[in-house]
This record gives C-alpha cells, structure tokens and sequence, in this order.
C-alpha cells in the first residue's frame, strides 16, 4: 500500500533498489540514482477553442483561419496549438529493435489476445503518454468511482529472438488503499524482479542510443522529449535495416520498400548524429532494392524518389567523408543517373526547345497513381526538380575525385544539371500564371485548382506534388513563394498541416517545413512543427499516422484515418533539428537557430547544442543572455578553419540584439541575423549586448 508521496520497494535487483513514488519508478545502484522514470501521462482534449458547429465552415474554408489567428496572437507554442483541436486517439505499439515482431495496443491500451486481468472500461481512460516522456513503453491511467489503474507495457528482445511483451497493472482504491499490482510476460503473471529488470535493460538501451547522438539542452524539455520518442518510434518501425513503412495497418510486404520510408529515416538518423545506422540503412534499400536498370523494387516508385535517394547519399558521403563508400556502390547508383539522363534525352529529342516538355521527365508521381497507364507518362515538375538535385549534388561529389575519369564524369553531370535547371524554369516561365499567382504541378496541367480539397487529384497535388516542388532549391524564389501562398489560400492547409479531401494527411509535409525554412518563416514552420506533434500524432504515446481527422468523432476527439508511418514519425525530429542547425545547399552557409522559438532565448534561459553533424564537420553552440543587456553565444566548431559562413539568428521575445563582437571585433548584424565569417575554428566565444524594446 502506498499513500501519496510515500516511497515503496518494489524489486531488489543485483545491485540495484527499485523504489516508487505515486509519479515516478526509481533504480537506484550502490553509489546512487541511476534513473527516474516519470510517469508521464497527458490528458484528451475534448473541448477545444474551436466550437463543435464550427467544423463545417473550418472544412469549406479556402484560407487556413485557425493559422491567422495563431500567429496573429504571437508565437506558436505547442499548448496553444494543442488546445486548438481535440486531441488525437489511435493506437501505439510496442517492440524491440532484435524482434521481427511489433504489437499494437489499441487506442484504449488493451493488447492484442487474452491479458488478465482486464482493464478497466475504454470510457474510464483519462490519461495516456510513454513512460519518462520519451521511452517506447505507453502508460495508460483508468479512473473510476472506486478504483484508479495504471498500465505500463513495452517490449524487450527474448532468449530465442522473440519479442516479449511486459506489462504491469497496478490498482488503488480512489483513496489510495488496498494496492494491487500484476506483472505480466507475453500473458503470464512473472516475478516483479523479472519485470524491473526488463524495464531497466529498456532505459540502459535507449539511453545508450540517446547519448550517441547530438546532445541538445532545450528551455522546453518536452519539446526534445517528444521529438526523440518519435525517432525511437521510427527506429523501431524498420526491422533493424529492414525497411517498414509502417507498423500494423502498413505493415505488408508491398509496402515494404516505399522509398520513402528509407530516406526519412535515413535523413532522420543523419540530423540526430546516428550517421554511422543512417549508412548501414541506405546500403542496406541499395542493395537490396536498387534492380540493374536503375528502377526501384517497388510497384510504384515516384520520379522525384530517385534523385532524394541520390541527394541522400551524397549527403552521407558528406557528413562522413567515405568517398569510397560512395565509389564501391557505383555498380548500384550509376543505373539510377544514366536512367534518367536518358528518359531527359528522350525528350529532349522528342520536344522542340520552346516547348515546355522539352528535357523534363515524364513519370509516375505517386505511387497510388501506379494503376492509372497514363500517369506513368504524365509530366510533374516534383520529379524534374529532385532529378535535378540528385544529378547536381553527384556530379558534384565526383568531380571532387582523384580519378580522371570520375571528374570527368561529375563534370557532366553538373553540367547536365545547370541545363536540366535550366530547362524546368523555361517550362515555368510558359505555364505559371503569374497574374492568378499559380504554379500548375506539371506542364500538362495548366488549369488552376481553386480549391485544393475538391477531389482526390487537387489533394495529391497539395499533399505531395506541390511540396516536393518546393523542396529542392532549384525553383527560383518567387515561384516558391507562389506556391507557399496557393496552398494557404485554396484549401490546402490546417495550421500549417496539409489537408487531403476531408481529413489531413502530413507525411510528405517536411517538404513544405523545408520551403518554410530556406524562404526564412520561422513562426509557419514551428507552427508546422507543433502542429504535427500535436494533431497529426496519437497524444501522449506519440504515433504519428499517415491520416489523422479533422472532424471529432462521437467521442469528440479526432481519430486515426490511416496507420502508423515512418515518414511522420520522422517529421518532428528532423524539423527540431533543422530549426536548430541547418546546412544551405547552394551555398557554404551554416544556419544556427534558424527557427527556434524567441522565448528559448529569453534572458536567463539556456539553449545548448552539441555534436550535431554537418558537412563542415561537427558543430554545436550554447546561448545564454543576461539580464543586464549582455550575453555570450560559445560556438564549438571543428578544429580546422571552417568552410562555411555562419548564420545566427537571435530572435529575443522582449528585444533585440544591438551588437556582436569576436575577439573585440565588431560582426555584421542585421536586424536579428549575426554573421561570422569563414575561417573560424574550435572554440570561439562571441559578446552578445542586446537591448528591451
């Protein structure tokens, strides 16, 4: 029996004392704490700002009303925006990264099969979240008249490989009396020792991942908590290099080599400093998927997902510097360039220069469109433009190489590529309509869509085709720009989310942060980024679906449209990271804190930064500011003199910055953006004086 605050002993392990508050479970070893793991469990919004009559208008409107007056109100911030909409139910899942095996609970917590005792009815759930905020082990809470429950379940890797499933009931009597606690392995009541220790081997496994990556100190700790719980969650929906694209409802084995499942955790590993996994995943979808034409093992393989699965292995190349990796899986990647070149010089054949056809590449766009003959000759601008970049970006890297016949070969490529640019932003000049402001997804399509919800074409060109356009910086800025504002003014988007006929649909909307992001829109992109975590993932245990409803259901909350996927379990994590350290690609430009919120910079806050991988090497950097108008920015650069010019933004919430200074020497400052020259290395201190406005 345990009363409020008391602290009671649950297991004896080797060593190690299992204790527990009514908030957290305790290990503690013989020369102290080793972890507390909080019990962290949010609560179902179910009556948000937003009235129940007002859905049907919210579903009609062209603009996006809740985005204007959200940022009309000041800051985004994950509460605001959570309380916005009811909260979203779904199921979790639980698994470890040895086991082929994943189990879903469903979305009142119960398990799959027979678990006795039961659990208390669905109506009586009031709380849901992951155990510490972050570790892959849902904790659900039950309250009724006379009895409160608590379950925590996760997965471990069994003696033969199998997966076992933990799960641990404890119930009191609403005045805290008469305990009941059951642990449970795969069904079967165990020892408590059995269950601590599994617990505790699940706490030393993530840690060790978490501490193999970049190391971040946020103002807001949920923030990264939720963030790497989400990248924990997509670890764990690949069986080890085996790629998923989802676990349940996703999990088929067509499904299996989607690229782009591949490349969002890939590139999702990369930004969190797990560039070592992120290479053996990439080789792994190479040489398995990659068939000797240059075409992916997979029943639709959009354009645009072969040059972002060159661009992403380039990227590799650069966080790394193993140009042999790159060289020894020529056999494999070459295909997939001199496939396209050829498709492009076909119709460089086929179409006259002046025709808007001319040099681009006609393919399928999405793979839901494999059925339909004609769409797999359609022309998208989506797949020009990643062509593009993946072409550049190897080009690039080869011509780089010591072999003659290699620079030779990346010589043509970039040239290739500047034609290939060239030749996409002709057919823009002949299609745009710059006096309605539209950009057509594809020359073939001139016809506006006014409303990006109408039906289920205007929806893919909002949800997938559209943002990829956007997202390779090979468009010019104003066209950027156009189609930024076309998705926010017909249909297109739910605070910054992307709508798809009646419900949303975010797992290609990184495109879209990543257009938000380089045209400098801080305030949209975290409202994305929240807004993503807040309604497009299951509150408190944090999958994050393909499809989520806008609509409440009868229980008035929002509901899963469409399984767990990788690609939005990706999205939170990449965003965070972006906002904090970001690479330009056509240009050696460093970004540091490009979108952070202004209150993480507030006087007496402090943001710290940390191995975060780059192409320029390994950087990190710590703000604090004083309340007496200075402040220090430490920098922590590679030792070598870094190639890249650095971007600082200090955005302040009550303020601005009115001088910068290195080793006394002034810094170009404009407006909120502070410059460091190239050249720079290792430890560099920056003088910070700043002003209340």
């Amino acid at each position: 029996m345990a009363a409020d605050g008391e602290v009671v002993v649950r297991a004896t392990l080797p060593d190690v004392v299992v204790t527990e508050t009514p908030e957290a479970i305790l290990f503690a070893g013989d020369h102290g704490p080793i972890c507390c793991l909080r019990k962290s469990l949010s609560r179902f919004t179910s009556e948000p700002e937003l009235a129940p009559t007002a859905y049907e208008a919210l579903l009609a409107s062209l603009d996006d009303p809740l985005a204007d007056r959200l940022l009309a109100g000041g800051e985004p911030d994950f509460a605001t925006i959570a309380g916005l909409l009811p909260s979203l139910r779904g199921p979790a899942f639980v698994g470890d990264e040895g086991t082929l095996e994943r189990v879903e609970l469903d979305p009142w917590g119960a398990l799959p099969g027979e678990w006795t005792p039961a659990l208390p009815p669905p109506e009586t759930l009031t709380g849901i979240g992951v155990l510490d905020g972050w570790l892959p082990a849902p904790c659900h809470r039950y309250e009724t008249d006379a009895q409160i429950v608590e379950q925590i379940a996760f997965g471990t890797c069994g003696a033969q490989g199998e997966l076992v499933v933990w799960r641990r009931l404890r119930g009191t009597t609403v005045a805290g009396q008469d305990e009941q606690l059951v642990h449970q392995a795969n069904g079967q009541e165990t020892r408590a020792e059995d269950f601590y220790a599994a617990l505790l081997s699940l706490w030393e496994h993530w840690m060790a991942f978490r501490r193999d990556g970049v190391r971040l100190r946020l103002p807001e700790a949920d923030t990264l908590d939720a963030a790497q719980a989400m990248l924990q969650l997509g670890v764990l929906t690949f069986r080890g290099l085996v790629p998923r694209y989802g676990v349940g409802w996703y999990d088929e084995p067509r499904a299996h080599s989607f690229p782009p499942a591949t490349i969002f955790l890939s590139q999702a590993l990369m930004a969190w400093g797990h560039v070592r996994r992120a290479g053996e995943v990439l080789s792994h979808y190479l040489s398995r998927y990659v068939k000797p034409d240059g075409t992916f093992d997979y029943y639709g393989p959009a354009v645009a997902e072969y040059g972002q699965v060159l661009a992403l292995a380039v990227e590799y190349v650069r966080l790394t510097g193993k140009r042999a990796w790159f060289t020894r899986r020529l056999t494999l990647l070459r295909p997939i360039w001199q496939r396209l070149l050829a498709l492009r010089e076909d119709t460089k054949q086929q179409f006259a220069s002046d025709d808007p056809h001319h040099g681009l590449i006609p393919g399928l766009p999405e793979a839901d469109y494999h059925a339909q003959p004609e769409q797999w000759q359609t022309f998208y601008y989506s797949g020009d433009v990643w062509t593009c970049r993946g072409l550049r970006e190897v080009g690039r890297l080869l011509s780089e190489e010591d072999e003659d016949g290699l620079v030779a070969e990346g010589a043509a490529l970039l040239a290739e590529a500047d034609a290939y640019q060239q030749d996409i932003r002709r057919s823009l000049q002949r299609t745009v309509q710059p006096e309605a402001g539209y950009v057509p997804p594809g020359p073939d399509q001139l016809q506006p869509i006014e409303n990006l919800t109408a039906n289920q074409h205007a929806s893919y060109c909002n949800y997938r085709y559209f943002p990829e356009m956007m997202s390779a910086d090979i468009l010019p800025p104003a066209t950027l720009d156009a189609l930024l504002q076309w998705r926010r003014t017909h249909g297109g988007e739910l605070l910054g989310m992307t709508r798809f006929e009646g419900h949303m649909d975010d797992w290609p909307a990184l495109h879209v942060a990543r257009a938000l992001l380089e045209r400098d829109e801080p305030d949209r992109y975290l409202m994305l980024m929240y807004a993503h975590w807040a309604h497009h993932a299951a509150t408190g245990t944090l999958g994050s679906y393909e499809q989520a409803s806008i609509r409440p259901g009868e229980d008035d909350l929002k509901h899963m449209i469409a399984g767990q996927v990788l690609p939005c379990q990706a999205m939170t994590p990449i965003m965070l990271r972006w906002g904090l350290v970001y690479e330009e690609r056509e240009a050696d430009t460093l970004w540091l804190c490009r979108a952070v919120p202004r209150r993480w910079l507030a006087p007496g806050e402090r943001l710290a930064v940390r191995r975060v991988p780059t192409r320029f090497g390994k950087v990190g950097f710590t703000i604090k500011l004083k309340q007496d108008g200075t402040g220090q920015v430490a920098l922590r650069l590679p030792t070598a003199p870094v190639a890249a010019q650095i971007k600082l933004r200090l955005r302040l919430p009550e303020g601005r910055v009115v001088a910068a200074r290195l080793h006394d020497v002034p810094l170009l400052l404009e407006d909120d953006l502070l410059t460091v020259p190239q050249g720079v290395a290792g430890k560099v201190r920056l003088q910070v004086e700043w002003q209340a406005m």
